[in-house]
Parts: structure tokens; sequence; C-alpha cells
């Protein structure tokens, strides 16, 4: 469930990192659905997962984070 949500979310969006945040909020409520007994665990590695991502939360306010499939040129 929560790899078809990712996908789902970088289908529409491009955005890898946007993709896994969604999926991070989502997570405890799945978890809740299947074993609620592992919803607050699930919910504090999700915190965590969302707090390593601050970066890409940064770049996505400022419009600068990349999209999954635009090549970068590389300055070997």
């Amino acid at each position: 469930m929560l790899m078809t949500t990712w996908l789902v979310v970088i289908f529409f969006t491009r955005y890898s990192s946007f993709a896994a945040i969604v999926t991070a909020l989502i997570a405890p409520l799945f978890t809740w659905w299947v074993a609620p007994d592992y919803t607050l665990p699930v919910s504090m590695l999700c915190c965590l997962i969302i707090l390593r991502h601050h970066q890409n939360i940064r770049r996505l306010y400022d419009g600068t984070e990349p999209k999954v499939g635009n090549r970068t040129s590389s300055k070997a």
C-alpha cells in the first residue's frame, strides 16, 4: 500500500522527495488499519523521516528541488 502511494504521488508530481514525505505522513494511518499496536512506533519513525527531509522540504518550498527524469548538467 505504501509503495502504491509513493508511485501515485511520484507519477503526478515527479518529485521523489515529496512522494517520500507524503508516504511517511500516510504510513501511520495504514499501520493503524493493519496493525494498530504498531501505530505509535511507526509514527515516531515517520517523524524522523520528515526531519531528515528538511533540506528537501526547503528546496520544494523554494522551487529548486529537481524532478525525477530531469537531467542535470555535470561538469567533470
